[in-house]
């Protein structure tokens, strides 16, 4: 195995938060960017795998992860994460994994969401909902898709938080991204330039994915639901 490919092996399943940051990007550690949500500041969440840190533009899942964070510090009782997103920068903080695709060892059920029950635990869900029914990243293809899935995950738990991007996935746009969600649900917008969020209305996250040279259109969201219940945030 190359020296790269060691060090993204060692990111995605051994030490979290590790990140391999170039001499030129030293002020990564005094410029971390903040964000509001919820009438509080959260940090965002550096890292070097699928975030990224300043001052290169990062990704939505560094505001997700932050979010995450504060939830996973304050929520009370058990937490079920569907999607394997946690393993890749906390090994072990959530301790039940379903993703019927991922081969994290982390992951404890590969299994539907449709087969288990959320009842007494709390649900976490980061940029997953939009792919339930597609067949993408190893998600079982069916007819049953992101609304009912949330709808299956919301139903019986005791509390959750799902974040759900603008632009992946029409009819979770149309549903989730409008001025009576069927859910409470707030919105983060971010700025044309730089690693800048803020909290805004539904309409006006609707901000098409950002488009780069070297990834494809989908590459970055720039408008994001937050969708919670329970402590937490």
């Amino acid at each position: 195995m190359s020296l790269r490919g060691s060090l993204k092996h060692i990111a995605r399943h051994s030490l979290p938060g590790v990140a391999v940051i170039p001499s030129r990007q030293a002020e990564w550690w005094r410029s971390v960017p903040t964000f509001p949500f919820n009438g509080r500041w959260h940090t965002a969440f550096c890292h070097v795998f699928n975030c990224g840190w300043p001052p290169s533009r990062m990704t939505e899942r560094a505001v997700e992860l932050g979010l995450a964070d504060t939830w996973l510090t304050n929520v009370e009782g058990p937490v079920t994460e569907v999607g394997a997103v946690t393993p890749y920068y906390w090994p072990g903080r959530v301790s039940r994994i379903v993703d019927p695709g991922d081969d994290h060892p982390r992951v404890t059920d590969h299994a539907s969401l449709f087969d288990l029950d959320f009842a007494q635990t709390n649900v976490l869900c980061l940029s997953t909902l939009e792919h339930i029914g597609s067949g993408e990243y190893g998600q079982p293809k069916g007819a049953r898709g992101p609304l009912d899935a949330l709808v299956h995950l919301t139903a019986a738990c005791e509390g959750y938080l799902i974040t759900v991007p603008f632009g992946w996935h029409s009819e979770v746009d149309s549903t989730i991204f409008t001025e009576k969600p069927p859910l409470p649900a707030r919105y983060l917008v971010r700025s044309v330039d730089g690693n800048d969020w803020r909290e805004c209305g539904a309409l006006e996250a609707r901000v098409p994915f950002q488009e780069t040279e070297k990834q494809s259109s989908r590459a970055w969201s720039n408008g994001l639901a937050i969708l919670s219940r329970g402590g937490g945030l």
